[in-house]
């Protein structure tokens, strides 16, 4: 999975929110979230969702799809929420609300179009066509000939990280979620890069609404 993930500074300065349900959708970069907070904010509680099968072909690749990648994403959520004021629990029934996440990896192929050569030269002018050394008449590429074009591909691996907190009580409700997709590669699995993606993720997340 490859990506370029800039730090963009305020989330919310790209955020369509509905005042009503206090809903937002915002975007930085890579990263996009959506919030569904109340408005009483978010409890300050929170216990994992068991992991479940996964649900794609790209979840499933062995590339992701490994207890190395689970386990370091898992750290630094929990390192992430807890900087925040958060506080993991061992028990879904004692938590607040639920915490997730999906990670999958596509592979992909990307064409890129290289011209390099004269420009196109109109008239006889300084630049132009002279002692009849263009190619294709006063309209033309010049004394130099049409440029060079070149078509390469290239294959990459793309990701795409989800983190998701909901409610702990039935029927369960989305509460927020953040999700990348292009930072997480072949060459990104670091704690230390890890750590950064989640970072930038979790980054418009606020507070919980009573932190002890």
């Amino acid at each position: 999975m490859t990506g370029n993930f800039s730090t963009r500074r305020a989330l919310s300065a790209l955020c369509i929110a509905t005042a009503a349900l206090a809903t937002s959708a915002c975007t930085s970069g890579n990263v996009q979230v959506l919030s569904q907070i109340p408005a009483e904010g978010l409890p300050h509680t929170y216990a994992w969702t068991p992991r479940g099968a996964p649900q794609t072909a790209a979840e499933a690749d062995p590339r992701v799809n490994n207890s190395i990648v689970e386990t370091r994403l898992m750290q630094s959520i929990d390192r992430q929420l807890a900087a925040k004021g958060y506080h993991l629990v061992s028990s879904p029934a004692e938590a607040g609300m639920l915490a997730a996440f999906r990670v999958g990896v596509k592979d992909k192929t990307r064409t890129d179009v290289d011209t390099m050569g004269a420009y196109p030269s109109i008239g006889y002018g300084l630049y132009g066509c002279r002692f009849a050394m263009c190619y294709g008449g006063p309209y033309s590429w010049g004394a130099w000939g049409p440029p060079d074009v070149t078509v390469s591909q290239h294959d990459y691996a793309e990701g795409r990280v989800i983190v998701d907190l909901s409610t702990s009580s039935q029927p369960e409700k989305l509460l927020w979620r953040s999700s990348d997709t292009g930072t997480l590669n072949r060459n990104s699995g670091t704690q230390q890069q890890i750590d950064k993606l989640v970072g930038k993720m979790l980054a418009a997340l606020p507070a919980p609404a009573t932190a002890h």
